[in-house]
């Protein structure tokens, strides 16, 4: 065999060794138990003062509250800013303090309305967070107190030279109320 046919023949078997190794997967198995211990959730949502009463136009501030975890909430805005008090409250009945976040997941994106925000205020009164409803981020960054409640407001402007009744889209907000016993990192 001359040298040539000898690189040829090492250059094929180096091709087949390399294409079997690509091939070849190894996959060992360590055995590992997951117990899922399910617990009642200390951080709930409920009803504001202000929920079920008269809103603009005939309409009523409508809250809808699915198993203590979960928010529908209708209000009926116009033109300029309009402000709703006390819409829904988040309850800590557990004996730790929490740290929330909201995170907008579908904003507000309708033409006409300038600025919607979701405000969240202590029992002083006091603001512990604003949300923007028109921006995807991550937002909030408070606490929850232990055996506390925290108070949410919205604020919704609507430009006043377009007729409010004429939006019909991009005015739903979709978010989620993300709360941890820690607040050394923020959530995904």
């Amino acid at each position: 065999m001359n040298t040539k046919s000898l690189i040829s023949a090492l250059l094929i078997i180096a091709i087949a060794m390399t294409l079997s190794s690509v091939a070849a997967s190894v996959f060992v198995y360590y055995p590992l138990s997951i117990t899922l211990s399910p617990t009642a959730p200390d951080v709930k949502l409920v009803e504001g003062s202000n929920a079920g009463q008269a809103d603009l136009g005939g309409s009523t501030i409508t809250v809808t509250i699915t198993g203590s975890t979960k928010a529908s909430i209708t209000i009926h805005p116009t033109n300029e800013r309009t402000y709703y008090k006390n819409v829904t409250v988040i309850v800590n009945t557990g004996s730790a303090t929490y740290y929330g976040w909201i995170k907008v997941n579908t904003p507000i994106s309708a033409n006409g309305i300038t600025a919607a925000k979701l405000i969240i205020k202590d029992t002083s009164g006091a603001t512990v967070a604003t949300v923007d409803l028109k921006s995807t981020t991550l937002q909030g960054g408070f606490s929850i107190p232990a055996s506390g409640k925290l108070f949410i407001d919205i604020e919704v402007q609507i430009d006043s030279t377009i007729d409010p009744t004429t939006i019909t889209s991009g005015n739903v907000a979709s978010i989620d109320l993300v709360y941890s016993p820690q607040s050394v990192e923020t959530p995904p």
